[in-house]
């Protein structure tokens, strides 16, 4: 006896070794390695292929773009199509039905239980196809011998009509009930007579392609199903379903029972599922899943045309969740969307939302795009009615091989974006090789961070404050250093920004803090002459809730006079968010922490800024004065910060002092302390006890 076939589609050799191990003794066993191999087989002997098991995730063409390509053609409807996956969520169950699979299995999955599994349900699946068959036989017998009195009592468009062997004799209605005539615009008169009453009509392509359904076939006894639209009077259109059986045959003809319905509604509400299928539900652009698809294509069809692909990023977006809720931050996203929407031309880009308040799109380069991208995205929100620092990063990817996967193209400009991240002077950037070498570099550091901390690799160091005039030393900065086990000693600007990225750098502050504290302690117990000691709050501890009665904490902790603990801010930390700064600040001040604002004059230094946060220190940068840069413009810049300071009652500490022409200056404009390595470069704990 003649074994059904079954068709095993997956790239992975092994699992096709182990699917086609099961169902031999039950098919003729055939493989492919991914869809588009599959669908040539299937092209070619679909008639003998009862069943179909496929992977989703393939190269070339997935399992979903080949179940997409089967559901467009008729030929292929019988074929039982079961889908597996590696994730059991919701997506795929709805993509797995609406592409016509009966059943979606999840990997990993025990052999046997897959077997009777499929067995259950290609048996159920012949048990209602023989019932239906029957129940199809006994319409058929009941309508032969009253069909002419039955027709009518139908609430529904039916008709017999006649189909022409060739294409070109076309359709003749025979008969038809009054419903149906009524659904065309056709009303009787006083005569009985059907008269055109509207202007309804069948699109005529529409009609053409049901009459190529059914062309006539000695052989075929099939029910022939097809879709049609109606041009209303409105100008609008609506949708019919016929389903045709034939009940009579001769040589240059066929007799067909149709019975037609209105279906306008069940295919809005099909378009609606699609477009929530295929569209961001938020911002109503496409998806991570339809932009990759539809940039693809886009790619593939136009290898001449160079391309570009931007992501773009909200910075600190989680920050502005938090502060003004997800609905605030629903509202930006949808900002975003419909800028991008207004501003780029649907027939030369895709553009989509990929996931959070990540977007991406794609267009044909063009001369000023750089210019276009950066204005767009400063002016975005413009106009939005709350007063929002909304800062959208853009990270370009300039095609090269139109050939490599968008997701990849994406991960590229992304990892553009997380170059510049924490970067308020920056907002654009460009792909470069070198960018993956420091991403991979980064995950080490990620991978690494909490088993160093545990493992004590952090150390503190201190840098020494010093009198300028006497050399005495009257404080210092706690510094952290990694001493990693195999790539040494390791400074904060290889780490610092990635703990900030990650989140660790509140894990580091606190472990500083208290560091500093059992240090000061011991000190004090040893009776060393005591100095104070400013320690870093990064920007990311400032919306820390919980941050005032940490540091306090800490100090009751180790019985450390909260005046002998100093605390850096910098002024960065003030541009992003004024009002959170000002508050912690001013809880700080109340137990007794003494505030230096760090890297001053690096940022955006303002009078306004100094008038509203209550700082204790100044510490100046002093860049300004490196011995190659000879502007005056610097050096009065210098000179306006320390008098300003003094009209203000602010102590200053000019940090990075390299040489002693510097302190000579410093002190002739009234600085008269210093840090910087013409002192001391920053030294471990017993070092510093030999300082004091």
């Amino acid at each position: 006896m003649k074994k059904n076939k079954i068709l095993i589609v997956d790239d992975i050799e092994v699992n096709r070794m182990i699917l086609a191990e099961l169902f031999k003794d039950d098919y003729d066993v055939i493989e492919a390695e991914n869809g588009l191999v599959a669908f040539d087989i299937i092209s070619k002997d679909y008639e003998d292929i009862a069943l179909l098991i496929v992977d989703i995730v393939m190269p070339v063409m997935n399992g979903f773009e080949l179940l997409d390509i089967l559901s467009k053609n008729v030929l292929y409807s019988n074929i039982v199509k079961i889908v597996i996956s590696g994730a059991d969520d919701e997506e795929n169950k709805r993509k797995a039905i609406k592409y016509g699979a009966s059943d979606l299995i999840v990997k990993p999955f025990e052999p046997y239980e897959i077997r009777n599994r499929i067995k259950n349900l290609m048996t159920n699946l012949e048990t209602e196809k023989l019932r239906e068959e029957n129940n199809k036989l006994r319409e058929y017998f009941k309508i032969r011998s009253k069909f002419e009195n039955f027709i009518d009592k139908i609430p529904a468009g039916v008709a017999l009509c006649e189909i022409g062997k060739d294409i070109k004799d076309g359709l003749r209605v025979i008969y038809a009930n009054d419903y149906l005539y009524n659904e065309f615009g056709f009303f009787k008169d006083n005569n009985d007579t059907y008269v055109k009453q509207n202007n309804t009509s069948i699109v005529k392509g529409d009609l053409d392609n049901i009459i190529k359904c059914s062309i006539f076939d000695k052989e075929s006894s099939e029910t022939v199903v097809d879709k049609f639209r109606i041009i209303n009077q409105d100008g609008t259109y609506s949708w019919t379903m016929v389903s045709g059986k034939k009940i009579e045959q001769t040589d240059n003809s066929a007799i067909y029972f149709a019975v037609f319905m209105d279906i306008t509604k069940n295919i809005v509400y099909e378009n609606e599922l699609i477009h929530r299928l295929e569209y961001d539900e938020l911002t109503d652009i496409y998806n991570k899943e339809l932009f990759y698809k539809k940039t693809q294509e886009m790619l593939i069809n136009n290898l001449n045309i160079n391309y570009v692909v931007v992501c773009l990023d909200v910075e600190k977006f989680k920050l502005i969740n938090d502060l003004y809720g997800l609905e605030e931050g629903d509202k930006i996203l949808k900002t975003i969307a419909k800028c991008i929407k207004l501003n780029m031309n649907s027939e030369k880009s895709v553009f989509g939302r990929l996931y959070a308040d990540h977007f991406a799109l794609c267009f044909e380069k063009f001369d000023g795009y750089l210019d276009k991208l950066v204005y767009l995205t400063k002016n975005c929100f413009a106009n939005y009615p709350i007063d929002l620092n909304v800062i959208v990063k853009l990270g370009f990817y300039e095609v090269e091989n139109h050939t490599i996967t968008v997701n990849k193209m994406c991960d590229r400009a992304n990892l553009a974006i997380d170059s510049i991240k924490g970067n308020y002077k920056k907002i654009y950037a460009f792909y470069q090789e070198n960018l993956r070498n420091e991403l991979i570099e980064e995950q080490e550091i990620v991978n690494e961070m909490y088993k160093a901390l545990k493992n004590e690799q952090f150390n503190v160091y201190y840098q020494p404050k010093c009198n300028l005039i006497t050399g005495e030393v009257i404080g210092a900065e706690a510094l952290v250093r990694w001493n990693h086990p195999k790539k040494g000693i390791l400074t904060p600007n290889k780490f610092i920004k990635i703990f900030e990225k990650s989140g660790f750098i509140t894990n580091m502050d606190e472990f500083v803090w208290e560091s500093v504290c059992r240090q000061l302690r011991k000190w004090l117990d040893s009776g060393y002459k005591i100095v104070p000691i400013s320690v870093n709050i990064s920007r990311i501890d400032i919306y820390n809730k919980n941050l005032c009665n940490t540091v306090a904490s800490v100090l009751r902790k180790y019985s450390i006079p909260a005046d002998l603990l100093h605390i850096e801010i910098t002024e960065t930390a003030y541009t992003e968010n004024p009002k959170q700064l000002i508050e912690i600040i001013r809880k700080l001040k109340k137990i007794g922490i003494i505030i230096e604002m760090d890297d001053f004059g690096d940022g955006y230094s303002s009078l306004n800024m100094l008038s509203e946060v209550p700082v204790d220190i100044l510490k100046l940068d002093l860049k300004f004065l490196n011995p190659t840069n000879k502007k005056d413009s610097n050096k009065n810049i210098i000179k306006s910060i320390i008098y300003m300071a003094n009209e203000l009652n602010l102590e200053v500490i000019a940090e990075g002092i390299e040489h002693s022409d510097q302190i000579k200056y410093l002190l002739n404009l009234g600085c008269n302390i210093g840090q910087g390595y013409f002192f001391s470069k920053p030294v471990e704990p017993y070092e510093f006890e030999k300082l004091l």
